[in-house]
């Protein structure tokens, strides 16, 4: 149930591309960078870390469309090193 009505949301907010789903946020396949956050984040207990990993992601899929890689990766690399600081504190 909570998976359609995620898919009906994605379906309304699409009517409106040109703000909500620019192409450097797409697959090649059309799924969106914000759907796979969807789907995983919500694995993460704690907010901060889902919030990194939601950067890291957003970054790292991004990276080649924007014409700015090695920036975008350097942004994604940043999110994970806070990421690991944050796992390697509660191990």
């Amino acid at each position: 149930k909570i998976a359609k009505e995620r898919q009906k949301q994605w379906d309304k907010s699409r009517s409106n591309s040109a703000v909500n789903h620019l192409s450097h946020y797409r697959g090649v396949n059309g799924l969106e960078v914000f759907e796979v956050m969807d789907n995983f984040l919500p694995k993460y207990e704690n907010a901060i870390d889902g919030y990194l990993v939601g950067n890291i992601l957003k970054y790292v899929l991004r990276a080649p469309c924007k014409g700015k890689m090695n920036e975008d990766l350097r942004k994604a690399e940043k999110y994970l090193t806070m990421l690991i600081n944050r796992t390697e504190e509660k191990s």
